[in-house]
């Protein structure tokens, strides 16, 4: 390759070069292209459905999952303070600036409680049995494999089940997700659940963005 650059007139490796800066930005106006329609069709989808996330397949393991981001902002930390309690200073650090270090599990169920992503109806045996009719082995091993996890729980409900590896179970996926939630949001809250969570929505906010992930195929990786 050396050799080779070294017998090319300059103004030839200027050309090459403009080529290659051209072809990349073509590519790269291509790929905003292709991922802003897969994005909309992505939202479209989960919208429709109400659900937090979807994965798309290509051919050969190709893949786009597509879910929503979630960013969550304190309006009032005092008021914020007052209703959760201890918790407060426990598993939010505040920084100079005021903004706020959360504790990842604490944080994942106040997001969860301003945006209703829960279910206290139903509980994870009972969605086993109607949904699926599950034994009660298949019960005991799934409860406690699913954590809430839309790619690794669909890899459990297929693998402990033995479902087809393409059977649609967004739908059944996303009430395992809320119910997991609630247990979680109990195991924080436990007393007077109900009349916190409304008054935590009153100091929170959280604002989703979609977010696209493009994931090859073992072959191709």
């Amino acid at each position: 390759m050396a050799e080779l650059m070294s017998m090319l007139k300059t103004s030839e490796i200027i050309d090459r070069l403009v080529d290659i800066d051209r072809d990349k930005k073509q590519i790269t106006d291509t790929e905003k292209v292709y991922k802003a329609e897969l994005q909309k069709r992505g939202l479209r989808y989960i919208e429709d459905k109400n659900l937090k996330q979807k994965i798309f397949m290509g051919t050969d393991g190709n893949r786009a999952e597509f879910t929503q981001t979630q960013k969550l902002e304190i309006i009032n930390w005092f008021a914020f303070k007052e209703v959760i309690g201890d918790l407060a200073e426990e598993k939010v650090q505040r920084t100079v600036s005021y903004d706020y270090k959360w504790d990842s599990r604490f944080e994942e169920v106040v997001k969860a409680i301003f945006t209703e992503d829960y279910n206290s109806e139903v509980s994870l045996t009972e969605l086993l049995k109607d949904c699926f009719k599950a034994d009660s082995g298949q019960i005991a091993l799934l409860e406690k494999k699913l954590k809430g996890d839309y790619k690794k729980d669909r890899e459990q409900l297929i693998a402990v089940l033995k479902l087809p590896t393409g059977e649609d179970l967004d739908v059944e996926i996303d009430y395992i997700h809320k119910i997991i939630n609630w247990s979680k949001i109990k195991m924080f809250i436990p007393d007077n659940t109900e009349k916190i969570i409304e008054a935590v929505k009153k100091c929170i906010i959280v604002t989703q963005t979609p977010k696209l992930a493009i994931k090859y195929s073992d072959a191709n990786e």
